[in-house]
């Protein structure tokens, strides 16, 4: 098998006698026409096959995947090297938000972080409930 990248002009080979794994994938079942169509409802949604309990039937597909170990040609692998951004600079982002939007922040103690359109609030846990700082930062943004 031969592949060329089209981001860097690689070519890439599968090595001689590489074994494939395979993956499994969950895919719901169709409904079909008698011209093996796949249905669609008046909506324009294609149209889930139900068994007798009222439950979506699933079929499987599967796919073979190789190891990169197994491509001749693949450039090495570099581990990408994330910036943390330091958390003063989060707090005065999250503030400035708060100032040009009108943007209200509330922190509790319930475990939750979400916002609310309703209310224009970000709801945030206690900083102290995260496992670090950079875990809560990463939620507030």
């Amino acid at each position: 098998m031969k592949v060329v990248s089209e981001n860097e002009g690689i070519e890439l080979h599968l090595k001689k006698g590489s074994k494939a794994g395979y993956i499994m994938k969950v895919v719901p079942a169709y409904e079909k026409d008698e011209k093996g169509q796949i249905k669609k409802n008046d909506k324009g949604e294609y149209s889930q096959v139900i068994d007798d309990h009222g439950n979506p039937k699933i079929g499987f597909k599967w796919y073979p995947v190789f190891n990169c170990s197994s491509i001749e040609g693949i450039p090495e692998y570099q581990e990408r090297k994330e910036e943390i951004k330091p958390f003063k600079t989060i707090q005065l982002l999250s503030s400035a938000l708060q100032v040009r939007d009108d943007l209200k922040i509330v922190h509790t103690q319930r475990s939750k972080a979400y916002y609310s359109p309703e209310s224009h609030l970000v709801h945030m846990p206690s900083p102290e409930l995260f496992k670090s700082a950079g875990a809560y930062a990463d939620t507030l943004l």
